[in-house]
């Protein structure tokens, strides 16, 4: 690769497994499909973007992008400074209503 390393979670390392073995013939789609926890349609979704892709496509497309629900940095910053001076000592819940 060109520098590039790909991370997967454990659950993407075990469909990663999953797939190289159905690639070798070893399991029927259906068998895969019961191990993956999926459909044998999505299964085969999944094994032709593997074949596609690679391991990437095993990971979800979102990884690493910020969610566009964030709050603002700045309104973070203001909220924990009054957490730790104004409102000091109150719940989470009490926190938020005021």
């Amino acid at each position: 690769m060109n520098g590039d390393s790909i991370v997967l979670t454990q659950r993407a390392q075990q469909q990663l497994i999953v797939l190289n073995t159905l690639d070798r013939g070893e399991l029927r789609m259906a068998e895969a499909a019961g191990l993956l926890g999926l459909s044998t349609r999505q299964a085969r979704r999944l094994r032709r973007a593997y074949r596609r892709h690679g391991p990437k496509a095993l990971i979800h497309g979102n990884r690493g992008r910020r969610s566009p629900r964030r709050v603002a940095d700045a309104i973070r910053a203001r909220i924990v400074r009054l957490a730790q001076t104004t409102y000091a000592g109150l719940n989470h819940k009490h926190l938020s209503e005021l």
